[in-house]
């Protein structure tokens, strides 16, 4: 320290710029020039108090400890105020912290805890072209950034493609960073569910690198980095300020981690763990419905009352099923699902006029909405309720009359 606290201001500036590894132009933008912040380096100059602030700012330091030299790790600082950037949304301080790959990472992180907002797209192309020199283990985050965008826009299995690829890169290196594993992983699983292939094992690993609270354990991180920071240490500082950054990024996955709870739950199911299915099935809609996706809350909603129904809780299947109806836009594939569900629930022997409608109902919204495969279920259940009542000819025309609608469908998609 005594060390240190012999050192010029000028010879302070100049260490603590070159070991961020800014040039002297970066230091000195927007106010100064490189010329100045050489005189001021080489102490031919003595700064003043307003381009001490600038220089302070920069460097990501308080006037103070800039003036003093009583700091012991400006880099800890920097990334603490980097993230308390991000966690803000604070552009121009991003701006002013960060340049090359570290302002690359916190525009991903940017976009990836918001990646709903117009400008997230954007912040994933300048972050790419921020990356381009640099080797594949940086440039993950960006490239898994661009396949998010992808499946957002509907090229879903082109995303699942590089999202695999970028996962195989991250597990082949041999130092898969967490916080990227668990982006990477539930957009994959989200792709997986999308196209209908339930047992993706990247569903699986997204949970198990989830944070139960990320929210809470953002905050508690940096409130922890502040007084390492603080008390001058800088490595357990610069840990916690990656625990803290991990968890704001997973603060943008919430539906994908629904759907990784949806998808784990029908791998459970195929098994034959009717409860564990339930008990997934019953997360993801909470965390819909948390999220405010509340169609997507009620199409995993008739899926948990179908296990529901096979446990042979009818009566809860059933109240759940006419809660959904009830705040359900009728005419709409959420309705038809539901409406299917119920037409199954057991009841008592002997015709059932209440099933047959459900079913029909059910029937007459798939052949305008589709999917092909969701009507040729819904036609077989509704035959195998005409049939059992001893109307096969009822049950034949269903069929028959289904078919071509079905065909109708796929000429149509195609």
């Amino acid at each position: 320290m005594a060390q240190r606290d012999a050192e010029t201001v000028g010879r302070r500036i100049h260490r603590l710029r070159t070991g961020l590894g800014l040039t002297q132009r970066e230091l000195a933008e927007p106010s100064y020039t490189p010329g100045y912040v050489s005189a001021v380096e080489s102490d031919r100059r003595s700064p003043s108090a307003e381009a001490m602030r600038h220089f302070a700012r920069r460097l990501g330091l308080d006037t103070g400890e800039l003036a003093t030299g009583r700091t012991e790790d400006p880099v800890a600082a920097r990334e603490l105020a980097l993230l308390e950037a991000v966690v803000a949304g604070d552009r121009p301080r991003i701006s002013a912290l960060a340049t090359g790959p570290l302002r690359a990472r916190a525009l991903t992180d940017l976009a990836a805890a918001a990646p709903e907002r117009d400008e997230a797209a954007a912040w994933y192309e300048e972050a790419t072209a921020l990356l381009a020199d640099e080797p594949p283990h940086l440039r993950v985050e960006a490239n898994a950034g661009r396949a998010v965008r992808l499946r957002q826009s509907g090229e879903v299995r082109y995303a699942r493609h590089l999202l695999r690829t970028i996962r195989e890169e991250l597990h082949d290196s041999g130092h898969p960073d967490p916080a990227a594993l668990l982006f990477v992983d539930a957009h994959l699983a989200a792709c997986d569910v999308q196209v209908g292939e339930d047992g993706s094992p990247a569903a699986a690993e997204a949970l198990a690198l989830a944070l139960p609270s990320p929210g809470l354990s953002r905050d508690l991180h940096l409130r922890l980095a502040r007084t390492l920071v603080a008390a001058g240490r800088a490595d357990d500082a610069r840990a916690a300020v990656a625990q803290a950054r991990a968890a704001h990024r997973q603060l943008g996955l919430r539906a994908e981690l629904a759907l990784c709870h949806q998808a784990r739950a029908r791998a459970r199911h195929s098994d034959g763990d009717l409860s564990g299915a339930v008990a997934d099935l019953g997360q993801s809609r909470a965390m819909l419905t948390a999220d405010g996706r509340h169609q997507s809350a009620a199409d995993v909603g008739t899926e948990l009352a179908g296990v529901h129904r096979e446990l042979g809780n009818v009566t809860g299947a059933r109240a759940l099923l006419e809660n959904i109806l009830a705040a359900a836009e009728p005419g709409t594939r959420t309705a038809a699902r539901a409406h299917r569900q119920l037409g199954l629930l057991p009841r008592p022997a002997g015709p059932d006029p209440a099933a047959e409608r459900s079913l029909r109902t059910a029937v007459t919204i798939l052949e305008r909405t589709g999917p092909g495969h969701e009507l040729a279920g819904a036609l077989l259940d509704l035959a195998e309720v005409l049939a059992t009542r001893g109307d096969t000819a009822a049950a034949a025309g269903v069929l028959s009359a289904g078919l071509l609608n079905i065909e109708r469908m796929t000429q149509a998609s195609g």
